[in-house]
């Protein structure tokens, strides 16, 4: 029913190498978008299929011998339709997501980076886009600093001098122990997937009460991605939408580093300084080791920023936090919990397909 082919670079259907194109010998038969979810569900088994030990593989002969229940050919077409609904459902609030964000850095970069309305004052010019209480807050002229040109009145300082790097992490346990609960433990690909989606999958770990209670985090902190290649300097700016949207307390793991802020505006701030560094991969120039770096916290303190006024932090925390609200509003996480349930019952047969539709309709 299925055909497999493996690939190589100068395969026609291009393909990463040692990986495999899976096309069904017969579609009127079997749906193709039936055969991608039957798949998301035989690759939780596949590693128990795979050969080698320090590198897993597949072959041919493992992926022919795999069975997928075959139900009739408009029963496929319904069970794609339905967890199609809600994969749509979740990348139409993935978009709306980076919409948001996008909001966000373009404000900051105009406000804190590019100093638009100072120079717009500068000109003789109305800042575009803001109420007037709002544009007193910005000078109408340039000061010189070691950091170049910046608005008359504001400061510079080291990132020290606004935080301090707290307690480290703590990756728990894998099973119970005395004293101890069970906790989402936050990495460096979670903070990725709580910016992007407003939610993750952190894992849940088992962590000492004690320790909990003294790595409880607040809206002055700020999260960062300590080690690894791919999630060095990805951060997150903790507050209480973000805390609001897990269902029990979380933790940071032993991975991250943890920033803890004066004020909360200043947090916000420096997630977004951070963010940027991360960006424009100014971040590498604070880290330590090469197969596997590290961040270099004591370096990174010492790196200079410019330091805006108050009012105006809080300004942009204002805005900035009403772009959190909506980023974690549950729905996403909701629709894709729905998702997974609905995903093993639904190919397995264990659950119908009109109650599978009723659960798509109560989640729009």
């Amino acid at each position: 029913m299925l055909r497999f082919s493996q690939t190589t670079r100068n395969s026609r259907k291009f393909s990463l190498r040692c990986t495999y194109i899976i096309t069904p010998k017969n579609p009127e038969n079997l749906n193709c978008k039936y055969l991608y979810y039957q798949t998301l569900i035989l690759s939780k088994l596949l590693t128990e299929y795979s050969l080698g030990t320090a590198t897993k593989f597949l072959t041919m002969r493992i992926l022919n011998n795999l069975e997928i229940p075959l139900p009739p050919i408009t029963e496929q077409r319904a069970i794609a339709r339905i967890l199609g609904a809600l994969d749509d459902k979740i990348e139409l609030n993935r978009r709306m997501n980076r919409t948001l964000e996008a909001m966000a850095q373009a404000l900051f970069k105009s406000w804190f980076v590019d100093f638009d309305p100072v120079t717009a004052k500068a000109e003789g010019r109305a800042p575009f886009g803001m109420s007037a209480e709002t544009a007193a807050l910005f000078p109408a002229e340039f000061q010189v600093s070691f950091l170049g040109d910046i608005p008359c009145g504001w400061d510079t300082q080291e990132l020290g001098e606004l935080c301090e790097s707290a307690i480290g992490g703590d990756w728990g346990e894998d099973k119970p122990f005395t004293s101890s609960v069970v906790v989402p433990c936050l990495r460096g690909v979670d903070l990725e997937s709580l910016r992007d989606y407003g939610y993750c999958t952190a894992p849940n770990r088992w962590v000492g009460e004690s320790s909990l209670a003294k790595r409880q985090m607040s809206n002055k902190d700020v999260i960062i991605a300590g080690s690894g290649m791919g999630p060095l300097g990805r951060c997150i700016w903790i507050n209480e939408h973000l805390l609001k949207s897990f269902e029990t307390a979380v933790v940071y793991s032993n991975f991250c580093k943890r920033l803890t802020c004066k004020e909360p505006e200043i947090a916000v701030y420096i997630d977004r300084i951070l963010y940027n560094l991360r960006i424009s991969g100014e971040i590498w120039n604070y880290s330590l080791g090469t197969s596997i770096p590290n961040l270099d916290i004591s370096g990174l303190l010492k790196h200079k920023v410019v330091l805006p006024p108050r009012g105006l932090l809080v300004e942009f925390m204002k805005f900035y936090d009403k772009v959190c609200a909506l980023l974690y509003s549950k729905e996403s996480r909701t629709l894709s919990a729905i998702r997974d349930a609905l995903l093993p019952k639904l190919l397995s047969g264990k659950i119908r397909l009109g109650q599978a539709e009723r659960y798509v309709e109560d989640a729009s």
